[in-house]
């Protein structure tokens, strides 16, 4: 363990979070509004055959992280409305060892008026 309290990790000589929330999207698809300046995102052909593996990778990654010994809290996306980037929050926060929570607004306003589920807002976690 770091000074912090993160965990350290000797493999690549830094630190990670012991906590992180995830949204598990329950529409994950292709966004044209975020895709005008995304070049990681491209039109799928076939769109529940890449939501389905964005599930399973989502799914691996809460595994994989847990063994790590790092706490995972799920949040549930809601299918209405359909938000097919609900895997990155509509919002992302840093939370500093003092107790400060530091909140950051998307760019596409679809996403920063509250396009991704919070906890707040009826999402389920998990």
């Amino acid at each position: 363990m770091a000074a912090d309290g993160s965990a350290v990790c000797a493999a690549h000589g830094g630190t990670w979070a012991r906590e992180v929330v995830m949204v598990r999207p329950a529409c994950f698809g292709f966004n044209a509004e975020t895709a005008v300046d995304n070049g990681f995102q491209h039109a799928s052909v076939n769109e529940q055959e890449t939501a389905q593996a964005a599930l399973a990778e989502f799914d691996a990654v809460v595994r994989a992280l847990r063994e790590a010994g790092v706490g995972v809290t799920v949040l549930e996306d809601e299918r209405d409305p359909c938000k097919p980037d609900a895997v990155f929050p509509n919002n992302w926060f840093c939370s500093m060892p003092d107790g400060r929570l530091h909140v950051f607004a998307m760019k596409v306003p679809v996403s920063a008026n509250g396009g991704a589920p919070t906890a707040s807002c009826g999402s389920k976690a998990r």
